[in-house]
């Protein structure tokens, strides 16, 4: 009589065998995580050019020529009957509530996008709420902006290395969304997320409430010391751009 023994893997190969598929399981998760990363930041692009298209119907559509103000990000903005962060343009009157008084630049309408007056998405793909400057110019809902009027602008700017050129310096309208970090925005649970680092340089730029906005190539978090980590998305409305639409619909002559 014959005995057959059976022969199994020996501790060695089933340590082999673990490390290949323990390789190849990360490589599929970390392509896959890029995957979903830039699928998010391909849909919140496409949904920011949505929220510009809708601001140009906002214009369009209320009689008085003029664009919506922010929604305010702190109570102690809003002079109203509304809450902060609850998707409302917060006005006070004839101008926007003020987030925040700039002695450089003035008063600035700066907050979130009103989603709810807009009728938008309350968020990005990472669950934060997009950030919003109107210049307050055009934001007066008793007498409509004019061709000719001269409209004070922000400054977009973007940075090759260390080297920062400007793109517009006549922008009306600005929309961010801080991308996948979330720094210095208000998320869905309407609160803070922390600042930027300040090696994020062109991140804090985009959240330090001035005249000036950064729009560039997305970096990682520690790919320069010069520059720091950015991954926010920025679209603009520039004066002319506006002033074009509203011809082009027949609201201004």
């Amino acid at each position: 009589m014959y005995m057959y023994k059976e022969k199994g893997f020996t501790l060695v190969e089933l340590a082999i065998v673990l490390v290949i598929v323990g390789v190849l399981a990360g490589s599929f998760l970390t392509t896959l995580g890029l995957r979903i990363d830039t699928t998010r930041r391909a849909e919140t692009a496409d949904e920011m050019q949505v929220i510009k298209q809708a601001l140009y119907g906002f214009a369009m559509s209320n009689g008085v020529t003029h664009l919506a103000c922010p929604d305010c990000r702190d109570a102690a903005c809003v002079t109203g009957a509304n809450l902060p962060n609850d998707g409302l343009e917060d006005r006070n009157g004839a101008v926007c509530d003020v987030d925040v008084a700039d002695t450089a630049a003035g008063s600035l309408p700066v907050g979130n996008i009103p989603w709810q007056t807009l009728g938008m998405a309350y968020s990005d793909a990472w669950s934060n709420r997009y950030s919003y400057w109107v210049s307050d110019s055009i934001v007066d809902d008793t007498n409509s902006f004019q061709i000719a009027d001269v409209m004070n602008t922000a400054n977009i700017n973007t940075r090759i290395g260390a080297a920062v050129s400007p793109v517009t310096t006549a922008a009306v309208a600005v929309i961010i969304s801080h991308g996948k970090n979330g720094y210095g925005t208000i998320n869905t649970q309407n609160a803070a997320n922390s600042n930027p680092p300040a090696a994020n340089i062109d991140e804090v730029e985009n959240t330090d409430d001035d005249l000036t906005f950064v729009s560039r190539l997305q970096t990682d978090a520690g790919v320069s010391a010069l520059i720091g980590e950015f991954d926010d998305i920025v679209v603009w409305v520039s004066e002319y751009e506006l002033k074009a639409k509203m011809v082009e619909a027949g609201v201004l002559p």
